[in-house]
């Protein structure tokens, strides 16, 4: 990679992991958003919520995908991911300045506005992650794009590794009760670093070739013309998600809640198993470009199989 290539890389990689900490930041300290704002004498009453608030980034972040899809065609990928990094610190900051129950005494509003904050949270992840390796692949012109897009899905887990390690700090026992919303404040502080890197970095030269050729509906046009390919996607993408949410959110609870071990043991156990699946994600992309993607994806199935 020339010297050019490895800073798109570089501030594309800096950016989805800033981004990527704010989102998962939620998981990380969802057992103390449960008891913050919503506890119950049923203390898995009141982690289903926290789950259910959760899981709303969910809902919206193949809308997220599809809007700020459409922005990065028609107006360029520096703008949509200027714009998506900076809007994800909003949510974050209110999430870390939010009453708890016990000042605001009523659980449904609170529901309503942790919901909102997800949802805006799903939309920018949703523009974040496919945003930042098609501006890095489209710089990189073909060349080694397994380990380029390796490497972008390996800052996702960076920024999981960073929320997980300010989890494993806060809840030490020396830290007092209100240090959670810390991690929170700082995520919308580092949003700003990532629209830095991002209004600074050049556009993509294959976006600015291609504005000719952008259709009104690249979508239905993809899934008309790669019906198969578009639906083999989608399944390997849904797989990704269950398995990555499982290590970046859902085990920090399980192991604490029902294994008993604490919190914050858990929270650095679990950091290994990240730093696994960050190193894994580029070489994997690499030997993808040795054989082929499809070979890659077979062998990560067979394996997760063998597993079960």
């Amino acid at each position: 990679m020339n010297n050019r290539l490895r800073r798109i890389v570089l501030t594309s990689t800096i950016g989805n992991a800033l981004e990527f900490y704010d989102f998962t930041i939620c998981g990380v300290f969802i057992a103390t958003l449960s008891r913050v704002y919503f506890p119950s004498s049923n203390p898995t009453l009141s982690l289903f919520a926290s789950f259910f608030a959760f899981s709303a980034a969910f809902w919206t972040r193949p809308f997220g995908a599809y809007i700020f899809g459409y922005i990065g065609d028609r107006f360029g990928r520096k703008k949509a991911l200027s714009i998506s990094v900076s809007l994800m610190g909003l949510p974050t900051f209110f999430i870390g300045i939010l009453p708890g129950y016990e000042i605001l005494g009523v659980a449904a509003p609170l529901m309503l506005m942790l919901i909102l904050c997800r949802m805006i949270q799903g939309l920018c992840t949703g523009g974040e992650y496919n945003g930042a390796a098609i501006f890095a692949l489209e710089h990189a012109a073909n060349r080694q794009p397994g380990f380029i897009s390796g490497f972008i899905s390996a800052s996702c887990v960076l920024g999981a590794i960073m929320a997980t390690v300010a989890g494993f700090i806060v809840f030490l026992p020396s830290m007092p009760a209100w240090a959670w919303r810390i991690p929170f404040l700082f995520g919308a502080v580092v949003s700003f670093v990532g629209y830095y890197l991002r209004r600074t970095s050049q556009e993509s030269p294959a976006y600015t070739a291609s504005q000719a050729l952008v259709k009104r509906q690249p979508l239905l046009t993809v899934f008309r013309e790669s019906k198969k390919p578009f639906l083999v996607n989608i399944v390997v993408g849904g797989m990704n998600g269950v398995l990555s949410y499982t290590l970046f959110a859902f085990l920090n609870v399980y192991l604490s809640r029902y294994v008993d071990i604490p919190l914050e043991k858990g929270l650095f156990l679990n950091i290994f198993g990240l730093g696994t699946f960050m190193i894994l994600c580029p070489v994997f992309g690499g030997l993808s470009d040795k054989l082929t993607p499809r070979y890659c994806v077979f062998l990560c199935f067979l394996s997760l199989f063998c597993r079960l």
